[in-house]
């Protein structure tokens, strides 16, 4: 619902920005070129750029979340598994967690904790904070991705100007680089997620010395987890975006590209 005032608003401010910008460019034009076929074609075009910004800006359910939601579709359908969330990488920390301390629960409330059993919490404690840190950056992608499409949905407005059009494209740019950055966040935690699991299912088949070795292979899965999810995606996402990068095409290019 309170999308609806920065849409209501937007819609104003698109007319307004419209409207100054087609009087300057008509007057511009009559003046020098006393053509009115100028002046013609120069509405034609501010209404056909003012009608695709308002279409796109009063149906984002339609055109802009079903570009992050096909996304994420993909990831998933490449991954082998669409239902990623935050609150499944704290789960995969709890499983390793309550695995590891499985093995130490007879030493852990001795008088004197071993070497071994503080170890072991030590790298349950790691494997936990390094989930919380992966949900944590798949939490704030999802929600902050939301609130570009829905609150900074005015930004579209910023189009109706020759003078501001860039802003208005930066905003689609920004969706974008949201949705390559979410779609390699379920990507990668959807391919991950079976090693992980496996390296956990061969620390809770392993017993006694035996442990050590499938328990330093769980804490690597985690670490490449952690590495993977909240490295990768930014990279992804900045061959879309134009930022650190040297090369694609930016949002002002685009429109000069194409005539807007």
């Amino acid at each position: 619902n309170w999308s609806e005032a920065f849409q209501t608003a937007g819609n104003y401010l698109l007319v307004a920005l419209a409207t100054i910008s087609l009087t300057w460019r008509s007057m511009t034009l009559l003046f020098r070129t006393n053509n009115i076929n100028d002046v013609l074609f120069e509405c034609i075009r501010t209404i056909m750029i003012v009608g695709f910004f308002m279409w796109v800006m009063n149906n984002i359910d339609a055109v802009l979340t079903p570009i992050v939601r096909g996304f994420q579709d993909l990831a998933g359908l490449a991954g082998g598994n669409s239902d990623v969330s935050a609150s499944g990488m704290i789960t995969n920390g709890t499983k390793a967690v309550s695995a590891i301390f499985d093995t130490i629960k007879d030493g852990l409330f001795g008088v004197e904790l071993s070497a071994d059993t503080l170890l072991k919490v030590a790298v349950a404690g790691a494997i936990m904070v390094l989930f919380v840190f992966v949900a944590v950056n798949l939490l704030l992608v999802t929600v902050s991705l939301y609130f570009i499409i829905y609150g900074g949905v005015i930004l579209l407005a910023l189009g109706g100007s020759d003078w501001t059009r860039s802003s208005a494209l930066n905003y689609i740019n920004a969706i974008l680089a949201g949705g390559v950055r979410y779609m390699a966040m379920v990507l990668m935690a959807s391919m991950t997620d079976g090693v992980f699991q496996s390296c956990l299912d061969d620390f809770t088949a392993s017993s006694g010395v035996e442990t050590w070795m499938p328990l330093f292979s769980l804490l690597t899965a985690a670490i490449v987890v952690f590495l993977l999810i909240t490295k990768l995606p930014d990279q992804l996402a900045a061959l879309v975006s134009h930022i650190g990068s040297g090369t694609g095409v930016s949002a002002t290019g685009f429109a000069a590209a194409t005539g807007i």
